[in-house]
C-alpha cells in the first residue's frame, strides 16, 4: 500500500473528455476566435451556409439535387412552378429546423396534408416556429431526391463521418416512421455493420443491403475529406444514379445522444486525426 493511499489520499480523476466539449470548443475557435487563421474562417463559412456549400461541391463534381430557388423570402417562390416532390429549407441552421419535404399534398416530416395552394403559409409558420432559424432566413428551394429504394418515400440519409481524409463510419437513418421512431444503423466504409449501440436517440434499424453505390459514395466523402482536412459529418443521398449530396456538419448532433462506445469512438477518431486545414485554403480550392 503506497504512503499516499495509507493516509487516506485518493488518486486525483483524470478529467473525463465530452465529445459535447470538443466540438464546443472547436465551434468557438472557427467561429469567434479572432486569431484564428483565414483558412479555418473560410472552413466556418463554407458549414455554416448551404449555398455556399452547394457552390463548393458542384465545383468538386460531386452530385446536387436540382436547384429551383434561391430565394430572399418565402414570397420570392413561385409556388406554382414547383412540382409535386420538392425540398425547401433554409440557407443556415441545423437539426432539420424548417426543413420541409412536400411531396403531392403531404409535407412528409410533419405527416400533414398541406395543398398547393397553403405551401406558402406552411413554410412562413414553420421559419416563425423555428428553433435554429430567422424568420426572414434565405430559403433553397430544390429537388426532392428519390431513394434508389422505391419504398422509402423520405430518402434514407447516409452519413459519412470523415476524419484525415478519410471515412470512418457510415450512418443510415430512416425518417420514414414517424419522427419519435426514426431508426438508424451505423456500418464501417466496408459496410460491416458496427454492432455496439453507437447513439441513443435512434431505434436500431435492421440491417441494410450494401448499396451498389457504396464505392462512390465513400470516394465522393473522401474526396471532400481530403480538400478540407477536418473532421466533418458528410450527408449524401442515394438514388437511382448514385450519391448525391446533402449537407455537411461539423458538429454532429452537437456531441449529444452517443453512446459511451460512440462518443470513445469519434473521440478518438479527433484525437488520432486532428483537423489539418491546408494553409490557405478556402472554397475556390475545391478540386
Amino acid at each position: 500500500m503506497g504512503l499516499r493511499t495509507a493516509l487516506g489520499f485518493k488518486k486525483k480523476p483524470k478529467p473525463i473528455v465530452r465529445l459535447e466539449s470538443l466540438l464546443a470548443a472547436r465551434n468557438a475557435y472557427w467561429w469567434r476566435d479572432p486569431a484564428a487563421p483565414d483558412e479555418v474562417k473560410a472552413v466556418a463559412s463554407l458549414v455554416a451556409s448551404k449555398r455556399t456549400m452547394r457552390r463548393y461541391i458542384a465545383a468538386m463534381g460531386i452530385r446536387l439535387p436540382r436547384l429551383y430557388y434561391d430565394a430572399a423570402c418565402v414570397d420570392k417562390i413561385h409556388f406554382s412552378s414547383l412540382p409535386d416532390r420538392v425540398v425547401i429549407k433554409p440557407d443556415g441552421g441545423w437539426d432539420s429546423d424548417a426543413v420541409m419535404l412536400f411531396d403531392g399534398d403531404r409535407e412528409l416530416l410533419s405527416g400533414k396534408v398541406i395543398s398547393h395552394d397553403q405551401r406558402a403559409a406552411f413554410c412562413r409558420e414553420a421559419l416563425n416556429k423555428a428553433r435554429f432559424v430567422k424568420p426572414d432566413a434565405r430559403l433553397l428551394v430544390e429537388e426532392f431526391v428519390k431513394d434508389y429504394d422505391e419504398h422509402f418515400a423520405i430518402p434514407r440519409d447516409f452519413k459519412i463521418y470523415v476524419a484525415g481524409g478519410h471515412a470512418h463510419v457510415v450512418q443510415v437513418i430512416d425518417r420514414n416512421p414517424v419522427k419519435g421512431q426514426r431508426s438508424g444503423s451505423f456500418y464501417t466504409p466496408h459496410w460491416i455493420r458496427i454492432e455496439d449501440q453507437f447513439q441513443t436517440c435512434y431505434k436500431p434499424g435492421p440491417d441494410v443491403v450494401k448499396p451498389e453505390a457504396l464505392p462512390a459514395l465513400i470516394d465522393n466523402a473522401e474526396k471532400i475529406a481530403k480538400n478540407i482536412g477536418a473532421f466533418l459529418r458528410l450527408d449524401f443521398y442515394i438514388d437511382a444514379e448514385g450519391p448525391v449530396f446533402g449537407e455537411f456538419t461539423s458538429h454532429p448532433f452537437a456531441g449529444l445522444n452517443y453512446t459511451a462506445y460512440g462518443e470513445r469512438y469519434l473521440i478518438d477518431l479527433m484525437h488520432r486525426f486532428p483537423d489539418s486545414i491546408p494553409s490557405g485554403w478556402s472554397i475556390e480550392c475545391a478540386a
